[in-house]
């Protein structure tokens, strides 16, 4: 700066400065002697007039006498003669200087040359017309003024047809009172930038996500003149956020809600209110999943999915939160009544009619569990509390709906503590096999054993299957107990060598007929302990070869191609077509207990054994009579042509050290003693015949 403070010398802006006693130029920039056209020793020797001729020097004291007026002085535009004799069109702001007694000494001018603010306005304007973001100007009462090719392209309008449209209506309405709230937050605050996402319309009607950048400018004399709005194309990256945030929520599978976003619900609901929650589980699904395949199990699942959305009201949420497990939250009910209203009808549209998948037809049952309350408790405790009640529900023989209630939370917790000690048992060895005879009827002789699970608890004694069986089926651990019964049942068949005739039976749960390669896991357990197959036998239930008759032949025809006999159990049952009973290949049918103990008293059902002996005869089979408790039964069963026979008259299951010793004995069961077992101590009662 030439003679004034430092701070004007690099200024873009031209400033000059005079004095109000006199009019003499004090100071000035090299920027102002620029647009002058002189030297600044030019400028102080020329007089007023001559720096502002006629018209402009009386605009430009009007504005100095507003400052000595204490009023605010107004920017104008003056023409002024430059050194050259050409006209110069000049945009002057100005502001008094103050001594140090702060009285008015001098009047600060900034200047600024339309030309050039016109040729730099243009330039920008092409600036922005390039420009790859949108711009849009909006007049105040919201319609278009102006815009670039860019804003054109992303609102989907041409260029043209977007001038004078109200800017309201190229959004979505939804969207529009957010808009509008910026509009009138930036005219209140000039200057302000306000951000924000929303969702433009197009001519077609096809939603597109934009990101808007709205200000107000003002015009010369700071007022504002209009709003400047700013959009950005950015679908592509809102879209992908929302479907990460969907499927950060959602079960990929169902497209229901995820536990996640079922939490976050729950969370969000309101407190002391009335709320309940509905678990659900599919009984056996595993069985099916196994049965029919993965791909078969999951249509299963979304078929199920959307009969339960159908079941709900609006207010009801629903959420798959496991494998075969659905919570639905309810947050509109007012009494217990209600939830159990709303569980029947959910387990009536899963029920009511099988479900097709491919071309299996299915059908299923749930077991359910609610909870409800009407106090204060902390929602997220229903969720817990249904799932005891599920479980609780499972116990109890599934197919059925249980209220929670502390008798529930009592049972539950004992049954999760008890799946926990069996995983532990059965990885420490105390699962063991008891054998029970199986007794050639005609001679007396012990021509088989079947292998029956024993858990030795360290705390509860010794168990009978009915105490953890069904429930090792629930949660998995009866793969590692079944090939622990299977692995066993081997080894101590391999210890019974010097009896070549006799065999030793074990049964095939539904999870081990599921793999597929169960003769293979069988042949590789014979090999290491160097058995014949032949003295090795499997039973499987009627009711679970039926439930994929066609897969349960390729099975068993894997496992008898290895040399191993097979025997349908529980025979009278369950639902065999006697077309697949010919194609089985089996070499027993045992007659399930319940025909067996009637015998004596009910001729239907000596009938129906006798017609299943004839049967199994016909179909060159043999079979085992199950179940026998009393000396009659047993005559009755050696007069009709039964094969072989089992049961509590017989001997009862028995460990493994009595078993040899009972084969031992060179008169077998008719001379021996009765075996010492932990579950009985009875002597075993034998007929007069044998």
């Amino acid at each position: 700066m030439l003679g004034t403070p430092d701070f004007f010398a690099d200024s873009p802006v031209a400033y000059s400065e005079f004095l109000l006693a006199t009019g003499e130029l004090t100071a000035a920039n090299k920027l102002y002697c620029q647009q002058r056209g002189y030297s600044l020793e030019e400028l102080k020797a020329a007089s007023f007039e001559t720096r502002l001729p006629g018209a402009s020097a009386e605009a430009v004291l009007t504005q100095v006498i507003r400052l000595l007026e204490n009023k605010k002085a107004k920017p104008v535009d003056v023409d002024v003669i430059r050194a050259d004799g050409t006209l110069q069109s000049l945009h002057m702001n100005f502001s008094l200087r103050f001594d140090s007694s702060g009285e008015p000494v001098s009047v600060l001018v900034a200047s600024v040359d339309n030309n050039e603010s016109k040729a730099a306005f243009n330039r920008f304007e092409q600036l922005i017309e390039a420009s790859p973001a949108g711009q849009i100007e909006v007049e105040f009462d919201g319609n278009i003024r102006r815009t670039n090719r860019a804003a054109a392209r992303i609102i989907g309008y041409e260029q043209a047809e977007m001038i004078g449209l109200f800017a309201g209506d190229l959004l979505v309405e939804d969207d529009r009172e957010e808009v509008m709230n910026a509009f009138f937050d930036c005219y209140a605050h000039p200057g302000k930038v306000v951000t924000f996402e929303t969702r433009r319309v197009g001519p077609d009607g096809a939603e597109l996500w934009i990101q808007l950048s709205i200000t107000v400018i003002t015009d010369r004399d700071a007022q504002p003149e209009s709003i400047i709005v700013s959009l950005v194309d950015i679908d592509d990256e809102v879209r992908a956020r929302h479907r990460l945030a969907y499927e950060a929520s959602h079960d990929p599978l169902t497209n229901l809600a995820n536990r996640s976003r079922l939490l976050e619900v729950i969370e969000s609901a309101a407190p002391n209110t009335p709320a309940a929650m509905l678990f659900l589980d599919v009984d056996r699904f595993k069985r099916i999943n196994d049965r029919l395949g993965h791909d078969a199990g999951d249509d299963l699942l979304v078929a199920m999915s959307r009969r339960i959305e159908g079941a709900l009201r609006p207010s009801d949420f629903v959420a798959r939160i496991g494998g075969d497990e659905f919570v639905i939250w309810c947050s509109d009910v007012q009494e217990e009544a209600h939830v159990i209203d709303l569980a029947q009808r959910v387990v009536d549209v899963i029920e009511r009619e099988p479900f097709i998948v491919g071309e299996d037809t299915v059908s299923i049952t749930v077991s359910v569990g609610a909870s409800f309350t009407e106090d204060a408790r902390e929602h997220t405790a229903l969720l817990r509390e249904a799932d005891m009640a599920m479980y609780r529900a499972k116990a109890q023989g599934r197919a059925r709906i249980e209220i929670f209630n502390h008798a529930v939370r009592s049972n539950t917790r004992a049954l999760r503590e008890l799946a926990e000690e069996l995983a532990d048992g059965i990885d420490r060895g105390e699962i063991i096999l008891h054998y029970q005879p199986i007794v050639e009827l005609a001679t007396g002789r012990i021509a088989a054993a079947e292998g029956l699970a024993r858990w030795r608890h360290p705390a509860q004694g010794l168990l009978s299957p009915g105490r953890f069986i069904e429930l090792a089926e629930e949660t998995g651990l009866i793969v590692p107990l079944g090939k622990r019964v299977l692995d066993q049942a081997i080894s101590d068949l391999a210890s019974l060598e010097a009896y070549e005739d006799f065999r030793l039976a074990i049964n095939l749960s539904p999870r081990q007929m599921a793999n597929r390669d169960i003769a293979t896991v069988v042949e590789k357990a014979l090999a290491e302990h160097l058995v014949e197959p032949e003295r090795f036998n499997i039973e499987i239930t009627e009711s679970m070869l039926m439930e994929d008759a066609n897969g349960s032949v390729t099975m068993l025809q894997a496992l008898r191609d290895l040399g191993v006999h097979l025997a349908i159990d529980d025979f009278g049952t369950g639902y065999s077509s006697l077309a697949y009973l010919r194609w089985f290949p089996v070499q027993k049918l045992k007659i399930d207990q319940s025909f067996v103990q009637a015998i004596e008293e009910d001729d239907a059902d000596l009938l129906i054994v006798q017609s299943i002996i004839g049967l199994a005869h016909g179909l060159g089979m043999e079979t085992v009579a199950e179940g026998i408790e009393t000396p009659r039964q047993l005559q009755i069963l050696r007069d009709i042509g039964c094969t072989y026979g089992q049961g509590y008259h017989l001997a009862r299951p028995m460990p493994y050290a009595d078993l040899v010793e009972l084969m031992s004995c060179p008169n077998g069961l008719a001379h021996a003693a009765p075996p010492s077992t932990a579950e009985s101590t009875d002597p075993v009662a034998l007929p007069t015949t044998w």
